[in-house]
């Protein structure tokens, strides 16, 4: 049964994820960067970040600006759309594969609206199928296990 929260949830996420996707594509295409600078930003970045989980040393130097932060305490009687919108935010990184460059080589994000609705599919119908077949299976999976 899909309820308000995750209907919220889903709503947030498709807003901002399409909204912030494709004011990522505008100033991109503002910026004028070459073709290749993202992706050699994010092969650095992942390879720093890399090496702040295999070098505990470097991990420490990597944390230090976020160790005062707090974290908000949150009121969980809410409908979802605001957990949706920090959500689709956090996806936002993941649309760089959908990114294209038309002929004149600006960069477009045709496929934002595409990936919203994925993701908010994946929020809101699949984990909902996983728990039917998981309570299908339930009996068949438990008896060997001695559970009831």
């Amino acid at each position: 049964m899909i309820t308000l929260v995750i209907v919220g949830v889903a709503s947030g996420l498709i807003t901002s994820f399409a909204a912030f996707t494709l004011l990522g594509g505008v100033i991109l295409s503002s910026l004028g960067l070459p073709a290749d600078a993202l992706r050699w930003v994010g092969i650095v970045t992942l390879g720093i970040v890399g090496l702040g989980l295999a070098v505990p040393a470097v991990g420490h130097i990597l944390e230090r600006p976020f160790q005062n932060t707090r974290i908000p305490t949150l009121s969980r009687d809410g409908n979802g759309f605001v957990m949706g919108l920090a959500l689709g935010l956090v996806f936002v990184p993941c649309a760089g594969p959908t990114f294209m460059r038309d002929k004149s080589g600006d960069i477009m994000a045709p496929s934002a609206a595409d990936c919203s609705r994925i993701a908010a599919f994946s929020v809101t119908v699949e984990p909902h199928g996983g728990s039917a077949c998981t309570d299908r299976q339930s009996d068949r999976l438990n008896r060997p296990l001695g559970a009831s």
